[in-house]
């Protein structure tokens, strides 16, 4: 038997609570919406933006791989489009099944380690666009506050704050100074694993070498982050909700994602669709088309996921094809 104070039950407990947190929150949705009525929506649905909402969800998949790539070519791996492309869409399924989308970034740390022989690196490129994706997401959100500072009224100054937050917490994970108070916890598992942080955060450091890719990458973060904005849009315009200007959804759906990325539930489940009821409520959006507009999101992103799914269910085929050989 494993010990009580184990890593592999404290993981087991830690997604033990999420599944509770996640199913609280989706409870508490649960009882103040109207399914009939979201159905009564989801059945007039507007095609061809549903349609154009699921192009932009594979387009912007395949910018992230590209912006990863970027990443990868400054420090000399050189890995195809192609390839990364799929462990990008492998991440995204795993995103399904595990906390925010760190289990994804984690799949894609062991998947590009494993081809360039080198974690270190793979995880310093993952580590540094989830950083810039951060830049990326608050560049785009803090222009657009300029025309929408009276509409949003009383969340104006929460939402700045939590730009600020999301811009220090950047920093806080790029600065090598962070981890001399780690070094000071004793245990040899904890001294261990403080040490291979200190190998990724020197690759991580290198990047400030690199200054474009790092501004090419914060380019396409910015049209990443406007191409998520564009689906929301498109799917506004899909449940007939023509109010909602594109400027307005470039103000909330940014803040949204960031507080989707909160590791307290299983892939942002009740977190994400609490934060739309918040934010699109002050866009005169109903709690029900809110929660709406959420769960369609994440339906198309989980469908698109499933191509994931497919493509890991194959290469371990592939694998397992090799080894019984």
């Amino acid at each position: 038997m494993l010990p009580d104070n184990s890593p592999a039950i404290k993981r087991f407990n830690g997604i033990i609570i999420k599944l509770i947190i996640t199913v609280t929150l989706l409870y508490l949705l649960a009882g103040k919406t109207d399914f009939s009525e979201v159905i009564g929506i989801l059945a007039r649905l507007h095609r061809v933006s549903l349609g154009i909402s699921v192009l932009l969800t594979i387009g912007a998949v395949i910018l992230s791989a590209y912006k990863w790539q970027l990443l990868l070519t400054a420090r000399g791996w050189i890995v195809s489009i192609y390839v990364l492309t799929k462990y990008y869409f492998v991440g995204l399924f795993m995103n399904n099944f595990l906390p925010s989308s760190i289990g994804g970034d984690l799949m894609r740390i062991y998947q590009v380690g494993k081809r360039i022989g080198n974690s270190d690196e793979a995880a310093a490129s993952v580590i540094v666009e989830r950083v810039l994706a951060t830049i990326g997401l608050v560049l785009p959100a803090t222009v657009a506050l300029i025309p929408n500072r009276v509409l949003i009224g009383k969340v104006l100054y929460p939402i700045i704050y939590f730009f600020i937050l999301c811009l220090l917490l950047t920093y806080v994970v790029a600065n090598p100074a962070l981890l001399r108070p780690l070094t000071r916890i004793p245990g040899k598992w904890w001294q261990k694993i403080v040490i291979r942080l200190r190998e990724i955060n020197k690759v991580i450091q290198s990047y400030r070498s690199k200054p474009a890719a790092i501004l090419k990458v914060i380019v396409y973060s910015v049209l990443f982050q406007m191409m998520v904005v564009a689906i929301n849009y498109c799917l506004l315009r899909a449940m007939g909700i023509n109010h909602v200007s594109l400027w307005q959804c470039t103000l909330m759906v940014p803040v949204i994602s960031a507080v989707s990325m909160i590791p307290i539930s299983i892939n942002g489940l009740g977190v994400r669709e609490g934060a739309y009821v918040l934010l699109f409520g002050r866009l005169g959006l109903s709690s029900i088309q809110a929660v709406t507009l959420s769960l369609l999101f994440f339906v198309i992103v989980t469908i698109v996921s499933l191509f994931g799914g497919i493509l890991f269910v194959v290469e371990r085929e592939k694998e397992n094809y090799v080894v019984t050989r």
